[in-house]
């Protein structure tokens, strides 16, 4: 919509950023020996020697290991479970302290950003308040987070790409290259001052 709008008005700059960088969305691999497997391991929780590869380790395989997802659709048309034999594992390089188990959560934590009254009213409901305090820990095993407390992670100072759109090529050949996140004020305000 914003650039078909910019397209047809000829003098609307469209930018596509973010305000921080977060280590990224990797994946990490492929799950092998299917769900079933999964659920049926034992415990990693208190496999701390660095020497010793966790059981749910040894399950990530290489890209090739992944399947096309076959889901069990709900009435609403969403899947019944995100657990799929050939399932891909994603991973964020700032997340908090948790237990990671590669099977989806019953319940995801609480958000900070939850407001009091909702969070109360979730927390009763034995959703937990950080990564580490959830109630599937007992199934993973433990990864340590990069931040001080388990709760949080920490934004990095890792570029961040920018996407901008404009019809007039002087306007967004302006953001091309490198350069600081302030620098992006004054590159659009200087796209404002274009002749036509």
């Amino acid at each position: 919509m914003a650039l078909g709008f910019a397209e047809r008005d000829g003098r609307t700059l469209v930018i596509v950023t973010a305000d921080h960088e977060c280590a990224g969305f990797s994946i990490i691999g492929a799950l092998t020996g299917g769900v079933a497997a999964a659920r049926a391991l034992p415990s990693d929780a208190h496999t701390l020697d660095p020497a010793t590869q966790p059981a749910r380790q040894r399950l990530v395989g290489t890209y090739e290991s992944a399947g096309f997802p076959r889901y069990a659709i709900a009435p609403d048309g969403y899947p019944i479970s995100y657990d799929v034999d050939g399932k891909v594992l994603v991973g964020f390089g700032g997340s908090a302290d948790r237990f990671e188990s590669w099977l989806t959560a019953d319940k995801p934590i609480i958000e900070s950003l939850t407001p009091s009254a909702l969070r109360s009213e979730l927390a009763g409901k034995a959703y937990a308040g950080d990564p580490a305090g959830r109630p599937d820990k007992a199934n993973g095993f433990f990864v340590r987070g990069q931040a001080a407390g388990r709760s949080s992670a920490v934004h990095t100072a890792a570029d961040v790409p920018i996407t901008v759109y404009a019809r007039d090529e002087r306007a967004w050949r302006r953001f091309a290259g490198v350069y600081r996140n302030t620098d992006v004020f004054f590159k659009i305000v200087e796209a404002m001052k274009l002749d036509d």
